[in-house]
């Protein structure tokens, strides 16, 4: 236990990938598509993240010129994508080989230059020697001739049947508000799975009869979030600090949680900034694993977060 293992293997029909593991927890990068993360998991144990095993969840691009490939797949896990969104180029079909280099604890996974978007990706993985710690670092670099104005977006997609807590804004603001919501057109308000608890939570519960897509935005001041499964809780955390909504896309919120009836997704966004050729956008996360067989879900994310560094 504590010594971090690095190595190729064979997974699913994700192809090669690079095996990260401490003997508590694993994590497989696939080397065929991405860069992503396509599992994390206590050893042994199911995995938190959605694998899209049969591929059921694409978009057509066959209407685009823009790229070589006619399909963008969701294939699941952990993805790094670009804000604001936007058709085709939020969609890069992320379908070909990526390179990584080992690095002390982790790895650094390169995606190849993106057609016409000029931008190239990058995820940091650095795991801890003791605990189920992950830190992720989310780069886009600019590769083009033009300033773009972008965000990282990094949005984790967990597995079905799971329940996710996240904090709302407490900022105290006197007689101004302190909370800003967005909503999709397709979010019904009356939506059954979602939930305030008291004045401090967001519940979100992923109903795999409910067929309908589902996506609220907040002002998380508090940097984290939380995805509980049985007794194992899934923590992201995100280095990001609240200034003001118009900082950044999607009506200026910087967390986002979105469900239909096969996955949930976490996603955490950055603020917006102006690059050049050779800048970077950058968000940092770390990524945690508990067990808790408490009944009551606030008490085991409380209980959870009091060994939990945000």
């Amino acid at each position: 236990m504590g010594r971090i293992e690095t190595n190729q293997i064979e997974y699913e029909n994700f192809g090669r990938c690079v095996r990260i593991t401490n003997n508590i927890v694993e994590l497989l990068v696939p080397l065929q598509v991405g860069p992503r993360i396509i599992k994390y998991a206590f050893l042994g144990e199911d995995n938190v993240l959605f694998e899209d095993i049969n591929r059921l969840v694409s978009e057509d691009l066959s209407t685009y010129d823009e790229y070589s490939d006619d399909k963008w797949f969701l294939y699941g896990g952990h993805r790094l994508w670009m804000s604001p969104e936007y058709m085709p180029s939020s969609y890069y079909p992320d379908n070909g080989d990526v390179t990584y280099e080992e690095i002390e604890n982790g790895i650094v996974v390169y995606g190849p230059r993106e057609e016409s978007n000029n931008v190239q990706k990058i995820l940091t993985i650095i795991l801890k020697e003791d605990s189920s710690e992950v830190s992720i670092t989310n780069e886009i670099l600019n590769l083009g001739e033009e300033e773009k104005t972008i965000a990282p977006w990094a949005i984790t997609t967990l597995a079905k049947n799971g329940v996710s807590i996240t904090p709302i804004c407490n900022e105290k603001t006197a007689f101004t508000p302190n909370k800003v919501f967005a909503y999709w057109p397709y979010t019904k308000l009356n939506d059954k799975r979602m939930e305030f608890i008291e004045k401090k939570y967001l519940k979100i519960t992923q109903d795999t009869c409910n067929y309908d897509a589902f996506k609220i935005g907040i002002n998380n001041d508090c940097g984290w979030s939380a995805y509980q499964i049985d007794d194992t809780i899934f923590f992201k955390t995100f280095d990001d600090k609240y200034s003001q909504p118009k900082d950044y896309s999607d009506y200026g919120v910087n967390f986002e949680v979105y469900t239909k009836e096969l996955f949930l997704e976490l996603e955490s966004l950055g603020k917006l900034k102006t690059i050049s050729k050779g800048e970077k956008v950058i968000l940092n996360e770390k990524w945690f694993l508990r067990k808790d067989d408490n009944k009551d879900i606030v008490d085991q994310i409380e209980n959870a977060l009091k060994n939990i560094e945000i």
